[in-house]
């Protein structure tokens, strides 16, 4: 802090006055000089570019909590995870498998594993008009164990010819 005329200097070096005796910045300097050293360091998951200075310089730097959230969950999903088990996973007490790209896979990107083993059999994918319709084509597991996919056990027919099916067997019993 230099004085001059009964006025002080700013301790960021700006040259700035500083009108208040007691303080040494200049308003809006608060402390910002001290802090010279940084640099221009882009966000590790937008790459996004912005000042950091020396004493906050990390291995990943973000530009916003969003982008350090989106960072952590995007390194724990599918194949970065380490619990990941090749896409395989049970949904509806069924087996699914992940193929993103499917025309009947979820929202996450699974398909039921027996349309995928019918549809391999088959040749070519299941007709499928929409929801509930009597000419869709579904597979009926014959043993009705929804687990067991081996291709003698599943039953390519219609929707319509599916709920009479199911209707006689339980009628048989």
């Amino acid at each position: 802090m230099l004085k001059k005329n009964n006025s002080t200097y700013c301790a960021c070096g700006c040259g700035n006055t500083v009108k208040t005796p007691g303080c040494k910045f200049s308003p809006g300097h608060h402390r910002k000089g001290i802090h010279k050293k940084g640099a221009w360091i882009p966000c590790s998951y937008c790459g996004k570019v912005r000042w950091i200075f020396a004493n906050d310089i990390k291995e990943n730097n973000f530009c916003s909590r969003t982008c350090m959230y989106d960072f952590r969950r995007g390194k724990t999903l599918r194949e970065k995870n380490p619990n990941w088990r090749g896409g395989k996973t049970i949904i509806a007490k069924r087996p699914a498998i992940y193929i993103p790209s499917h025309s009947r896979a979820t929202r996450e990107g699974y398909v039921y594993e027996h349309i995928v083993i019918a549809e391999k059999a088959l040749g070519r994918s299941l007709k499928y008009f929409r929801h509930a319709h009597q000419n869709n084509e579904v597979v009926h597991h014959i043993d009705e164990n929804k687990m067991n996919n081996a291709n003698d056990n599943l039953l390519i027919c219609e929707s319509s010819y599916h709920k009479a099916l199911h209707g006689r067997l339980r009628h048989a019993c």
